[in-house]
């Protein structure tokens, strides 16, 4: 929501001009990661967040910007695009790789570089798969009910926590935190059923 309205305003203020807004964009978010290793404090409404996912929404924009203007598809049906498409889906997993953990929430991003291009080759990846996601009736109704889902979703995240720690202390015998990867996958499958 706030990178939303942050980018409607600086669009409007640079009234569409591109090599502005893309310029603004980079200052914005480099201060914010800079701001992010130096201070230990978010900013109010997590803008100091938001200035960070700000370039990724850009640059997202961008790319609809480009298909639309040029009439591109991202069908994955000619070798080219399946072979441009293999090529950034390794990118984003090498640099994701390189890059450890991101914690946006946590402002935890890592290393500057590998965060972006992993986040914009995973952009570009996931717009070429896109089109087939369309059919998936799951995804379609997340899609329609995503606000539902959402204004669930602390209430959701209470039960499963607690089902979780039931259902790992009934197989394992003992508690175990929730920051663990087991937990957090058996967390994931039950916010997943609750959703649907």
């Amino acid at each position: 929501f706030v990178t939303e309205n942050l980018f409607h305003v600086i669009t409007r203020s640079v009234q569409q001009n591109a090599k502005i807004l893309g310029m603004i964009l980079i200052v914005f978010s480099f201060g914010a990661y800079a701001g992010s290793r130096l201070t230990a404090t978010s900013l109010p409404w997590r803008i100091d967040v938001a200035c960070i996912a700000i370039m990724l929404y850009g640059f997202g924009h961008a790319v609809k910007a480009f298909m639309t203007r040029t009439a591109f598809s991202p069908s994955l049906s000619s070798d080219r695009n399946k072979l441009v498409w293999i090529l950034l889906r390794s990118i984003f997993i090498l640099f994701a790789f390189l890059n450890k953990s991101v914690d946006m929430n946590g402002r935890v991003f890592g290393n500057y570089l590998y965060f972006y291009v992993a986040a914009f080759s995973g952009i570009l990846v996931f717009v070429g798969i896109a089109p087939y996601l369309a059919g998936i009736r799951l995804l379609k109704y997340a899609g329609y009910n995503s606000l539902t889902i959402y204004g669930l979703n602390f209430v959701l995240e209470q039960l499963t926590v607690n089902i979780t720690e039931k259902v790992i202390r009934l197989f394992i015998g003992r508690p175990i935190t929730i920051q663990t990867d087991l937990n957090m996958f058996v967390h994931g499958v039950l916010i997943l059923l609750f959703a649907v």
